[in-house]
């Protein structure tokens, strides 16, 4: 149960102070801002941790009893802040598919015409969109009329290729 409370609640701690940031300056890579803010707060609290254990404090009975206990809440802790991210990025961007079911359903009862739908999306929204956050996030890099990818950007793009590689699904999308 302490595993649940501690990780939730760091989750908790750190999704506000994620929202308090946005709510005062979107930062320029998202994604690696939530990512300090998560694991900041995990770090955070594991000092804090270590310093109540240390000062023999009454606060410290409250906190995880042994090594498996807080190994527990680490993972915790980081399984729900990539899942977050993962869900962050489909409403962070214009996503196709999302796109579509807002048009849908703001179509209501009358439903959509395909007409309207296809005027809805170009390479604006679907494309140039995503390259300047690749840009802006130096994954990749524009040099001499080709867009080439930067370590940053293999870094992130393998665990990718290589799940969907497991799951027998190819690169493309």
């Amino acid at each position: 149960m302490r595993v649940l409370l501690w990780g939730s609640g760091l989750f908790c701690v750190a999704f506000f102070l994620h929202v308090l940031a946005w709510k005062i300056r979107i930062p320029k890579g998202q994604t690696k801002a939530i990512l300090y803010i998560f694991f900041g707060v995990l770090c955070a609290w594991l000092l804090g941790a270590l310093l109540l254990l240390r000062a023999s404090l009454p606060l410290a009975s409250i906190l995880p009893r042994n090594v498996a206990e807080y190994g527990h809440v680490i993972f915790f802790m980081g399984t729900l802040t990539l899942y977050y991210i993962s869900f962050y990025t489909l409403i962070e961007a214009d996503s196709p598919s999302l796109i579509i079911a807002l048009r849908v359903w703001e179509a209501g009862s009358l439903g959509l015409r395909e007409e309207e739908l296809f005027k809805a999306f170009n390479d604006e929204m679907l494309v140039v969109s995503r390259l300047n956050d690749l840009l802006e996030a130096s994954m990749v890099r524009y040099e001499d009329g080709r867009y080439k990818i930067n370590p940053s950007g293999k870094a992130f793009i393998r665990p990718f290729i290589a799940f969907r590689k497991a799951l027998k699904c190819g690169i493309g999308g």
